[in-house]
């Protein structure tokens, strides 16, 4: 073999593989950031900290399948992009328990038309106020009968 060819021979093999390499995207992920108006949500506790974390989902209203989930940031928020105007049923469930379920409806701009969720009813709130007197005068009586021993 001639030994002047084969440096000729290495650039053109290093070509070849440099061009392959290049078309051999069989795995990769594409991507195109942007900004666009997005629906945001920021969860909290009474006490003010956010649920950190924690799943949520996202339904159309009436479909069975998700639009979205995932899990809030970590300052407790979290965001999506409707891809049409309608109800919007979005559901937030803590590993200990606590959750929220409300519906947002958008409208054609894309912006928030309205927001719908439970409320407490005046027969809730009823209850509520007459189980924190039981438990007030529940705690009165343990504490006199601790102080008559």
């Amino acid at each position: 073999m001639n030994p002047a060819i084969f440096p000729a021979l290495l650039r053109s093999v290093i070509a070849s593989l440099v061009l392959v390499a290049n078309t051999a995207h069989g795995h990769a992920i594409s991507y195109q950031a942007g900004s666009a108006e997005a629906i945001s949500v920021e969860f909290s506790f009474p006490h003010g900290a956010g649920p950190v974390d924690q799943p949520f989902t996202i339904h159309r209203a009436g479909e069975e399948s998700a639009f979205q989930t995932g899990r809030t940031d970590a300052l407790g928020r979290m965001s999506f992009l409707p891809d049409r105007p309608g109800e919007w049923q979005v559901r937030l469930t803590t590993s200990d328990g606590h959750g929220v379920a409300f519906t947002i409806a958008v409208d054609e701009a894309g912006s928030i038309a309205a927001v719908h969720g439970p409320a407490p009813g005046r027969f809730t709130l009823i209850l509520a106020g007459i189980g924190y007197l039981f438990g007030i005068a529940g705690a009165w009586i343990l504490f006199r009968r601790r102080g008559e021993r």
